[in-house]
């Protein structure tokens, strides 16, 4: 009977299930997103490094600049056409061979326009003319819209202050203060900033007080205003140079003092020379 109630016992209960196995979840691994590249102005963005004595090369160059505007139109422009010489070399070499525009086509160029500069806005367009022809000419094919472009705007940049001379000794200090207070401005706070618009809003508010100085001591040949015009247009241009002056070369990673001493004036120098010539007439 004990065997029959075991029996019974066992045929009540229900079968036993098999367990299942759940397998183990492994948690995939998060896939990286590719970094996203820098956009346009991202690449252009010039960041000051202190790696380097640029600020006793900028005071190197500040100083016999000054004494070349006090000197006049002729000594200025001989001096700027040394330096956008310098320039245009050096850009030319920044770019990879089979790019490269011809070096001495660049120099020779950009040497020639401040050196028309000197006889002002009529000697500046043909300065632009004979240093773009001269360019293309000795480029022998040999990436000569490329040779042409730097020539010119490295030229119209170092000729601005050369124009600006001849409308008055005020109007190129005061062309030359500006550009110099927003580099020491940009350069100062820039090196090491961890936003890109500190260095430029910097050097915008370095423009200030010679902006400020400009309407005390440029009426005349200024007219009450023209020096207020002439600070805000400064303030507006000047941080657009230095995108400039990266577009022109091939790679940012080569050292070009020189053109980095000009890109302030290669939007901002054409249009103020121009703006300064109309508003002393």
């Amino acid at each position: 009977m004990a065997e029959a109630a075991a029996r019974g016992g066992r045929a009540g209960s229900r079968p036993s299930r098999p367990r299942t196995v759940q397998p183990t979840r492994r948690h995939a691994k998060p896939t990286k997103r590719p970094a996203k590249k820098p956009g346009r102005l991202a690449r252009l963005r010039v960041v000051p490094q202190a790696d380097a004595p640029h600020g006793r090369l900028g005071v190197l160059w500040a100083v016999p600049t000054v004494a070349a505007v006090v000197a006049g139109p002729v000594v200025l422009a001989v001096w700027m056409a040394a330096h956008a010489g310098l320039a245009g070399l050096q850009a030319a070499r920044s770019w990879p061979k089979s790019k490269a525009p011809n070096p001495v086509a660049v120099g020779i160029g950009a040497v020639l326009v401040p050196l028309g500069c000197a006889f002002g806005l009529p000697g500046a367009v043909v300065g632009l003319a004979v240093g773009g022809a001269v360019a293309a000419g000795l480029s022998q094919g040999q990436a000569v819209g490329r040779a042409v472009t730097i020539a010119l705007a490295l030229g119209a940049a170092a000729g601005s202050l050369v124009v600006a001379r001849t409308v008055g000794v005020v109007p190129g200090l005061f062309l030359l203060g500006l550009v110099c207070a927003y580099d020491t401005g940009s350069y100062l706070v820039g090196t090491g900033a961890g936003s890109a618009w500190e260095g430029p809003a910097a050097g915008i508010a370095a423009m200030g007080p010679v902006t400020l100085l400009g309407a005390t001591l440029a009426v005349p040949p200024f007219s009450e205003s023209g020096p207020w015009i002439a600070g805000g247009l400064a303030a507006l241009l000047a941080p657009v140079g230095p995108y400039a002056g990266s577009a022109l070369l091939g790679s940012k990673k080569t050292r070009v003092p020189a053109v980095r001493r000009l890109d302030a004036l290669l939007v901002l120098g054409p249009v103020w020379a121009v703006a300064a010539a109309v508003l002393t007439a």
